[in-house]
Formats: structure tokens, sequence, C-alpha cells
């Protein structure tokens, strides 16, 4: 980066040598009033320039624009049919500044979810109506800088009427992450429900539906009628999955 910007640091400082020069065969005031122009022109465009240099170096180091670094993601049933589904991840800007998070969702129901952040305004949804996810565009209160961090926020009131919606919360890993922590909570389950739920996993260039491998169980707890699973450090390139009974 620093060879870069001093290349063409060089080429703009050529260029106003030779202008320079130029000027000294004027006479004194209008050289002066010149050369003052060229100056501040010459240094709007190596502002210009370094700017430049910088966004677009960053963007090839980071083709992420953020790095997602925990998460909490969480589905409560309300009662049979209606639920709420909710995601807080910690992110740090990989762009010298970022003002948008795209943030993407599916649910498996017919019924559009009701989208929401306590923490961001949604500024633009776009709807699938493929398999492909749905995508909620997030403003930030506050713009973030290179390496800056700040938490986000997604919400969807759901409505599973026809009974349609697949019982699972899935979460991708692209990059290294410090944990993800999965929590269910089955307020409509009576007192006799006790099964686990199934942890699973598959890579993320897998094309395959059905390719999620279970590779472990979590219990559930009847006092609070939840799951929960805490996974530090998890492996890169996977999609993960808590999967329970309906």
């Amino acid at each position: 980066m620093k060879a870069k910007l001093l290349k063409s640091f060089n080429i703009v400082a050529g260029c106003a040598s030779i202008l320079s020069v130029t000027f000294l065969l004027l006479t004194d005031q209008i050289s002066s009033m010149i050369a003052l122009c060229v100056f501040c022109l010459f240094l709007i465009c190596l502002l210009a320039l370094i700017t430049t240099t910088v966004f677009r170096l960053v963007s090839q180091e980071n083709p992420e624009e953020y790095k997602k670094i925990a998460a909490f993601t969480s589905y409560e049933a309300v009662d049979d049919t209606h639920g709420i589904f909710e995601v807080f991840k910690v992110i740090q800007s990989k762009r010298l500044i970022l003002q948008h998070v795209e943030h993407n969702f599916k649910w498996t129901g017919t019924q559009r979810p009701v989208i929401s952040s306590e923490l961001q305004e949604i500024e633009h949804l776009i709807i699938s109506e493929k398999k492909d996810y749905d995508k909620a565009l997030l403003r930030l209160k506050k713009p973030l800088g290179f390496n800056e961090s700040c938490t986000i926020h997604f919400k969807a009131l759901t409505d599973d009427i026809d009974g349609m919606a697949q019982p699972h919360l899935d979460f991708k890993v692209s990059s290294v992450m410090n944990v993800i922590h999965f929590r269910v909570t089955l307020k409509n389950k009576g007192g006799d429900f006790s099964k686990p739920a199934k942890i699973l996993k598959k890579p993320i260039e897998s094309n395959v539906p059905l390719g999620y491998e279970q590779y472990g169980s979590i219990p559930f707890d009847i006092q609070s009628k939840s799951y929960q699973y805490c996974l530090p450090d998890p492996e890169i390139g996977y999609f993960y999955r808590l999967e329970w009974e309906k």
C-alpha cells in the first residue's frame, strides 16, 4: 500500500513541478495567484488520489464489508402458530466507512414475517420468490470506521398459521468468529414434552438440500421450556443448525 501511494504522490508532484517552472515566466502577481490556485488544486487531487487508493486496497484485502465476531440467534414460540426470531451480531467494520449492513434470512413459512430492528433502521427489504435468502438492509445510526465494532439487531415476528415452517435455526460461518449461541424457547409445549434437539452442520459450498450431518444433541430444559447451545470458535466454512421437533 505504501509503495502505491508513493508512486501516485510522485506523479502528482512531477506535474506540479512542471507547472511551477511555467509560472516563473509570468509576472509576479499573476504567478502568485495562479500558484496558490494550483497548490490548492494539487492538495485536493492528492487527497482524492490517496482516498481512492486506500479504499481500493482495503476492499481488495477485505472482500467482506465486515467481520462477524459473535452471534446470538434465538426463536421463541409464543403459541402454536406465532413466534419471535431474533439475531444479535457483534461485527467489526472492514471498510473505511461502513453505513449499511446487509442481513440475510429465510423464513420457511408461507406468511411473510414482520421485520424490525431495535438498534438499526430497516432501510430496504428484498424478498426472494425462490429458495435464495431474503435480505434486509440495515442502516447504522452511527457509521463505523475501519476496525470499529457495533452490535447488529434483526427481529422477525412470524406466523405459521398453515404449519409449513421448518423448526430449525441456521447460521453461516464464513470467517473466524469467537462464538455462536443458539436459544429456542417453546412456550407452546406441555409438561410432558422432553425430546432433545439435533445439532447439525454442512459445508457452505454444498448444494445438496439435505446435506446436513448431525454431530450432537441438546436436551430440552423442562423448567425454562428451552434449548440452549453455545459453540465457541466454530469451524470456518460451515452452516450450523439447531433443529427441534415441532
